[in-house]
């Protein structure tokens, strides 16, 4: 026998998984004098790729970034030797915990 008015909600039940960090980047000399080049891949296609200088004499926001379809991204960063630089990842409103990556 089947029970009349019964009602099935379908939908995704499942929690949504936290945004992963970025891998650690690469490193290479800027075109400028105190910059570089920070590069790195495995980021979520179309993320924003956030770049914040832990020396409070650089600039306190931070540098952002967008990540190609490739998962690859890019960012010129003010710093030197020693600098210690935050970075993370956000997209669709979320944002991964950050890794810490000293400049070299």
């Amino acid at each position: 026998m089947i029970a009349a008015g019964a009602t099935v909600a379908l939908g995704c039940t499942s929690p949504t998984l936290p945004l992963p960090p970025p891998s650690s980047p690469t490193e290479s000399a800027g075109t400028q004098p105190g910059t570089v080049v920070l590069s790195g891949d495995g980021a979520i296609p179309g993320a924003f790729i956030i770049v914040r200088n832990l020396d409070p004499a650089a600039n306190p926001e931070g540098v952002l970034t967008t990540v190609g379809q490739d998962g690859k991204w890019s960012v010129i960063v003010f710093a030197v030797k020693g600098d210690g630089v935050q970075i993370w990842q956000e997209t669709g409103g979320d944002s991964s915990s950050s890794i810490d990556f000293t400049i070299q």
